[in-house]
């Protein structure tokens, strides 16, 4: 998707990770993932199955740091679009996908916004927009009419959340037991985890967290830079 290469790095780290379901989470405007601030002294647990994960010691693209950009949102949408503006109205790419997060048609069809045509090619958006998502046709969507690509974010982030943690449950584990821990020189947080998962799914952050195993987008955009990019952001309430 030919993205800049941004993150942005703070002093927030997690503690006291209790509760995993989205909507148990609902406690204050940004502990829905367990994001919290605290004292810079306190430690990180590095976990014994990343002892031999010699890929997180070389990221196949350098990340560059991008103090300018405090939101997270806005941090996404500019490495999603190249642009500082990240625009809602960011047209397909070559790919065919589109908008200021670069929405796919099996990600909205996940979430229950729309719905693909059927023997249609992946992001040829041939199908039809649901109910749900407020808009009748692509045009309304670029033009984020009834804030339809901020509401379908957060809808997505959602999704995938409690899809990597039901994956991971059905291994016998839980997401608490990855975050605040380190992949190479890379604290896994809850941002971390989202924007990971927004680039190359939930199946694959599930991946690089059970089996250590990066995966790449089309453009060779990595799993694990989104997720070392982005860690430490501040979550809000979805």
């Amino acid at each position: 998707m030919n993205k800049p290469l941004f993150t942005k790095i703070t002093n927030i780290s997690l503690i006291n990770l209790t509760k995993i379901s989205v909507a148990s989470l609902l406690i204050s405007p940004y502990t829905v993932f367990a994001v919290q601030t605290h004292s810079s002294n306190s430690t990180l647990t590095n976990s014994s199955i990343y002892s031999n994960f010699k890929i997180s010691q070389n990221f196949s693209k350098p990340c560059q740091k991008n103090p300018y950009i405090n939101d997270f949102f806005q941090a996404l949408g500019v490495r999603e679009t190249g642009s500082l503006n990240a625009p809602y109205n960011t047209p397909p790419n070559q790919y065919g996908f589109m908008g200021k997060y670069q929405f796919g048609e099996a990600l909205l069809e996940a979430i229950g916004y729309y719905q693909k045509s059927p023997n249609s090619r992946e992001n040829s958006w041939q199908g039809h927009w649901l109910e749900k998502s407020q808009v009748s046709n692509t045009t309304e969507f670029l033009n984020n009419k009834n804030n339809v690509q901020e509401r379908a974010i957060r809808s997505a982030f959602s999704h995938n959340w409690n899809s990597i943690e039901n994956q991971l449950r059905q291994r016998g584990r839980s997401l608490k037991n990855y975050l605040g821990r380190r992949i190479g020189d890379t604290i896994i947080t809850p941002s971390g985890i989202l924007a990971a998962a927004h680039v190359e799914g939930d199946q694959n952050v599930v991946k690089l967290l059970v089996e250590g195993r990066e995966s790449f987008d089309q453009n060779g955009t990595s799993n694990l830079c989104y997720l070392k990019e982005f860690a430490n952001y501040k979550v809000p309430r979805l």
